[in-house]
């Protein structure tokens, strides 16, 4: 056998070994019980247990001696070990394998050995079963199988205390999970296929108000919100359909005392089982809510931000500063920007105050009146940020500046844009050189969930970037700062509470005289709600796309500006054929139903939806039944913005229909020409037998014979 073979051989046996935990074991009964049976058969004084490791061997059980475990290679069993088999040394003296060990030559003088391995059933020899004696001997085949005998029975316990051991281990895990389970804050539950609760944990007491027993034996859907069920019925039926085997969700939750609740869900499908981890994330979406009316708000106000240094000159300022003030970097750069942009006007306390704050290093949000380039009044809302340094001494200022002209000329918005110019901001971070943070403003804190002081001294990426975000995005941005370029990029990041937020970041390198990078000032805005609809929309076009019915949009005032292939198939029509023509004169022609096709554009202009069937003509001229559904949508002031139509081919049931009627004039007109026949056979036949009738009257009064009378009464 080769070296690695032995080897490989060696370490499975260990790895066999350690699987018992029986190695440093406390002496049990079972096994003491058997040596002393061994040494009665065998008429053997010492009789020995032992495990054997990779240096050392264990005794487990002994008779007959009290020895302590000792080395391997020092050992009799070694040789039972390694060959595998039972092994036999009529005298230890005489054997070259056993002449020099320690237990021969000294005390207790070993001379008879015979040993029995302890084989695992997958085969490995754990460790081994001898008898020893200190006089020669020897045992025979009836013997030998005794002693396999006693071995089997060996690891019969072994196995037995390996899997009660196993069941302790199952148990105490299964507490620990159940644990866990009922003590976790979110809740948690399992369910059957058909969504039926099997056992839920006690958090559902303090989420729901209900205990777990009011939960189990109920299904799901019976806690969840009829219009929310809606939404979710398609998310899981379409992503079975996928193979998916995850899900995250958010519904609304009905608690005990009748209100609801907002809940995240994750949810895992397995074994025809659903496990599900619930989280109250009623204060999340509130605040979601509340960032994407300031995203909104923020993505249609251009605020300006202008970085000075700690004597309050410009170092930097953005292109909406200029936009603003009619000033450009190199005009503000050097100066202070309350004295370049001052006037006739301006009130010199508040600037004078402004300052003092800075000077006392606090930051300051005033509106004051200042002058642009071209000589124009403007009221600008300032926010000022005093950064200071590691020594405490002002190092920076940061100020985001909002023209307010607009919100002063109308007195009556003041306080409605005074609300908006003061949560609007969007998200400003500035950065080192290298990319930690320094600084970032309330809008950034309320968008990502972390402090000031969670966020100073780190790269932002290091700590909002997760499973989602798009690594290649971040090296292009990596890549355009080592190039000390500015950019700008949408990506997916990680809130503190671990909710995924897409923001857009535009970031530029500030550098020194040196052409060193000095700072970094990124603008973040939260994307998320236009990333969700460019998701949905498409996904609408893909599903419009491949649906068998003819789908058309067409504008407010009734022209076309999409159809999906089915349309295309269906009329031979083109989108090129179909584009801002009204498909009602492109389809009609002389069979068309003008009055239908009138009512049916009344209602659209009425935005009301509609149903109704037109027989139309295809591109070859060729006549087509159509069911055509409209519906309106409107736009988020109410008005109409397209229409959505719904088309089916429905020729081959107008047929049937036509034959339908066909067949019922045959039936009607056959049925008429039934009963005329009858009525003229009728009359046909009356007429003679009236004769009959009076003539037989007539010869009864003329005094018939006896025979007569017989036929006439006939």
């Amino acid at each position: 056998m080769s070296e690695s073979v032995a080897e490989e051989i060696e370490r499975l046996r260990l790895r066999s070994l350690e699987s018992y935990r029986i190695l440093d074991s406390l002496p049990e009964e079972e096994y003491d019980r058997i040596t002393r049976l061994a040494s009665y058969i065998f008429k053997k004084p010492i009789v020995l247990i032992t495990f054997i490791d990779q240096n050392g061997v264990f005794v487990k059980s002994q008779h007959g001696i009290d020895i302590q475990d000792f080395s391997r290679n020092d050992s009799l069993c070694k040789f039972t070990i390694e060959e595998n088999k039972l092994i036999v040394i009529p005298d230890t003296r005489l054997d070259p394998r056993t002449v020099n060990l320690s237990k021969v030559i000294s005390e207790p003088k070993i001379r008879f050995y015979a040993g029995v391995p302890l084989n695992s059933p997958d085969g490995h020899a754990l460790g081994s079963l001898s008898i020893l004696d200190t006089q020669p001997g020897h045992i025979n085949d009836e013997e030998k199988q005794v002693l396999i005998i006693l071995a089997t029975k060996i690891v019969a316990h072994l196995e037995a205390r390996k899997k009660n051991l196993e069941l302790k281990d199952l148990i105490i895990k299964y507490e620990e999970i159940n644990t866990m389970f009922n003590n976790s804050a979110e809740l948690q539950c399992i369910m059957d296929r058909n969504g039926i609760i099997l056992v839920i944990n006690k958090a559902v007491e303090k989420l729901l108000g209900y205990s777990p027993e009011e939960g189990e034996g109920r299904a799901i859907w019976d806690f969840f919100l009829e219009e929310d069920i809606k939404n979710l019925i398609p998310i899981f039926s379409e992503g079975l359909s996928a193979g998916k085997k995850s899900f995250e969700v958010e519904a609304r939750i009905k608690l005990k005392d009748g209100t609801a609740k907002w809940m995240g869900w994750s949810l895992a499908v397995k074994n025809d089982k659903w496990y599900a981890n619930g989280r109250d994330i009623s204060e999340q979406k509130k605040m979601i809510a509340e960032l994407e009316q300031l995203s909104l708000v923020a993505n249609k106000v251009n605020n300006g931000v202008i970085i000075s240094d700690s004597k309050s000159k410009v170092i930097w300022s953005n292109e909406a500063t200029e936009n603003i003030t009619g000033y450009s970097l190199a005009d503000l750069k050097g100066k202070r920007i309350g004295d370049v942009l001052s006037g006739e006007l301006t009130d010199k306390n508040v600037l004078e105050k402004a300052r003092e704050s800075t000077i006392n290093k606090l930051p300051f949000n005033i509106d004051i009146r200042l002058y642009r380039k071209d000589g124009a009044a403007i009221w600008l809302s300032v926010l000022n940020s005093v950064i200071l340094d590691r020594e405490g001494n002002v190092d920076k200022e940061i100020e985001v500046i909002i023209d307010i002209t607009s919100r002063k000329k109308v007195e009556e918005d003041l306080e409605t844009l005074s609300l908006v110019a003061s949560k609007s901001s969007s998200g400003v971070v500035i950065r080192d050189g290298i990319g930690k943070v320094i600084w970032i403003n309330a809008a950034t804190e309320s968008l990502l969930g972390y402090s000031l002081e969670e966020l100073r001294g780190k790269r932002l990426g290091e700590v909002v970037v997760g499973e989602g975000s798009d690594l290649v995005a971040l090296d292009v941005a990596g890549k355009a700062i080592a190039e000390q370029k500015a950019y700008s990029i949408d990506l997916q990041i990680y809130r503190k509470d671990g909710t995924p937020v897409w923001i857009h970041a535009s970031t530029t390198p500030i550098l020194n005289e040196e052409g060193v990078i000095e700072r970094q000032v990124e603008i973040i805005n939260d994307i998320t709600e236009r990333k969700g609809n460019e998701e949905k929309l498409t996904l609408l076009s893909l599903v419009a796309s491949k649906t068998i019915n003819g789908v058309a949009i067409s504008s407010a005032e009734g022209k076309i500006k999409w159809i999906n292939d089915a349309l295309e198939n269906l009329t031979g029509y083109t989108i090129d054929d179909f584009k801002n023509t009204r498909p009602g004169d492109l389809l009609s022609g002389e069979g068309t139903n003008r009055e239908v096709l009138e009512i049916a554009r009344k209602r659209a202009s009425e935005c009301v939806p509609s149903n109704f069937e037109l027989l139309s003509y295809k591109k070859d001229s060729s006549p087509i039944w159509l069911s055509i559904s409209s519906t309106p949508t409107f736009k988020k002031d109410g008005s109409l913005d397209q229409q959505v139509e719904i088309i089916n081919d429905i020729s081959e049931r107008k047929l049937a229909e036509e034959e339908l009627i066909k067949t019922r004039e045959e039936a009607l007109q056959l049925s008429k020409a039934k009963e005329t026949f009858l009525s003229v056979m009728s009359h046909e036949i009356r007429t003679p037998l009236n004769a009959v009738i009076g003539m037989s009257h007539i010869l009864m009064d003329d005094n018939p014979t006896e025979s007569q009378m017989e036929n006439l009464k006939i």
